[in-house]
């Protein structure tokens, strides 16, 4: 197996000697100054009902550019970019790729159900072709499995209780679209209302379900989805309700429901709206509701057993009630108030990003381990008076275009280096030791190579991505 070494001694990686000619590793879009470009690390936050998708300095939490949409900022509200407005969707969720290409999936007002791919210098915004068919109805999140491999959630809001969602596999840039799990594609439990995506350490996908409390399918569940076969597995029952969902063994799928059930702690009557994980343990963005209240919280969930807790906010007890209140404050007592968590985003130093749905207009940030919850931006004081509390905020990313930051911390250093130096001794971006969405692939080949190796080094020179 061939072999890198010289991690790092004195800037000198594999033996190759660093010159000051090589500067910068985001590319054009590093060097252009512009005002309506978001930069590496930013985060971007979309508004389902003006279809407007905002960039976020995360230093300041100050807009930085209307990436595309209704530049809400404005009392003329002038729109970014061309291509069908992306307003006045039920939902939508984002997702984003090393080298700066951003996908918004969503059903807006004026068209289809479909993925769009916008593109960050222009804000132009493109379906994806066959993005629209049935097959990919309703909501979902679009998530990167490699350089030319979108996943996409499809979780059939209005489907009937006798059908199933899917996870679909889309080969960029123009498909076709496939059922990489669900229906009868996958051996395991059936997906019902499965919305939201994150990758795990183990060459799975986990999903979690949007939720539902009525007819012959009940309650809501994460799963784990192999990435090798789509065989899905339960992970642990979140809903209040006991968990029937239908079993799919060998293509076939059973007559009725069979009962389901992993874990114990807090549960919802509600949705959710995001999950992340996060060593060894996924973080849910839920909402309840008791006598007409709504309550928002994160859940965590312990992968090996399936055990939730609340790391802040309001969910249920799981009495059977669907009523009995449970909360746990942050540690902070000037914690910024939060409704219906969106997006939940692990960023470098270990805590959680997130927006909030409803009434707010900002962005918080969880320490997981401490509890500790603080403001990243308040964009209310930022748009004009007529669309703060309205704008939504259904989802949150990370824009990222600096392909030699692998562990997104805003430098190509030695620890950038270790990373490279993994991926590259696996080599194949399929193989099973790879993690998703196999980042030190910089040339979009789905190998990990020499050829990439030469362009890690530039951005190894530049060190500083902006």
């Amino acid at each position: 197996m061939k072999q890198l070494t010289g991690a790092g001694a004195g800037r000198n990686v594999g033996g190759f000697g660093f010159g000051a000619g090589l500067v910068l590793c985001g590319g054009l879009l590093g060097s252009m100054a512009h005002a309506e470009l978001p930069r590496h690390l930013d985060l971007l936050v979309a508004s389902r009902t003006y279809g407007t998708l905002f960039a976020v300095d995360p230093a300041t939490g100050q807009i930085r550019s209307i990436v595309t949409g209704p530049d809400l900022r404005n009392a003329a509200k002038p729109v970014r970019g061309t291509g069908t407005l992306l307003a006045g969707a039920l939902s939508g969720d984002l997702g984003t790729s090393r080298d700066g290409r951003i996908f918004w999936k969503l059903a807006p007002a004026s068209g289809t159900t479909a993925t769009y791919q916008i593109a960050a210098a222009t804000g132009n915004r493109t379906g994806l072709f066959g993005t629209g068919s049935a097959i990919n109805e309703a909501n979902g999140a679009p998530l990167m499995l490699n350089a030319r491999t979108l996943l996409l959630g499809a979780d059939g809001f209005n489907q009937t209780f006798s059908q199933n969602s899917r996870i679909l596999r889309y080969p960029l840039p123009s498909g076709p679209v496939s059922i990489f799990s669900g229906e009868l594609v996958g051996d395991g439990v059936q997906l019902f209302r499965g919305r939201t995506l994150a990758f795990g350490e183990d060459h799975a996908v986990y999903v979690a379900e949007v939720g539902t409390l009525g007819g012959t399918v009940t309650s809501a569940g994460v799963y784990r989805v192999d990435l090798a076969t789509g065989f899905r597995t339960l992970i642990s029952r979140t809903g209040s309700l006991p968990l029937f969902r239908y079993n799919v063994t060998n293509g076939v799928q059973t007559p009725s429901t069979l009962s389901w059930d992993r874990g114990t702690g807090p549960v919802t009557n509600g949705q959710i709206r995001s999950i992340a994980y996060r060593s060894g343990r996924l973080y849910l963005g839920v909402s309840s509701s008791v006598n007409s209240v709504f309550y928002s919280a994160i859940i965590r969930i312990d992968i090996a057993t399936g055990d939730r807790d609340i790391v802040v906010g309001t969910a249920l007890a799981d009495d059977g009630t669907g009523a009995t209140l449970l909360t746990v404050s942050p540690s902070n007592p000037a914690a910024p108030p939060f409704d219906s968590a969106s997006g939940l985003t692990v960023l470098a130093d270990g805590t959680i990003a997130f927006s909030s749905l409803f009434t707010h207009n900002t962005i918080c940030r969880l320490n997981p381990e401490t509890r500790e919850l603080t403001l990243i931006a308040d964009l209310g004081p930022q748009v004009t008076a007529d669309v703060r509390g309205k704008m939504n905020f259904t989802s949150l990313a990370q824009f990222t275009n600096c392909p030699g930051d692998l562990n997104l911390d805003g430098v190509v250093d030695d620890a950038d280096f270790v990373v490279f130096v993994q991926a590259y001794d696996v080599l194949d971006c399929a193989d099973e030791a790879m993690l998703p969405p196999c980042g030190a692939d910089l040339n979009g080949d789905l190998f990990v190579d020499d050829g990439d190796f030469v362009g890690f080094v530039v951005g190894y020179n530049g060190l500083v991505c902006e």
